[in-house]
């Protein structure tokens, strides 16, 4: 993450891979989704895939 926060200038507040059944903590890709929160400036941007 600190090479992303270095390269891109943000600060990311949290990036998790998540199983989508119940949002639980997840090292599998397969049946999960990734959730970020990040600042640019003091814009807090949210998403998830």
């Amino acid at each position: 993450m600190k090479y992303f926060e270095k390269l891109l200038k943000i600060k990311i507040e949290y990036l998790e891979l998540r199983s989508i059944k119940n949002l639980k903590i997840s090292n599998n890709v397969k049946d999960s989704r990734l959730f970020v929160a990040y600042y640019i400036d003091k814009v807090r941007l949210i998403d998830n895939f």
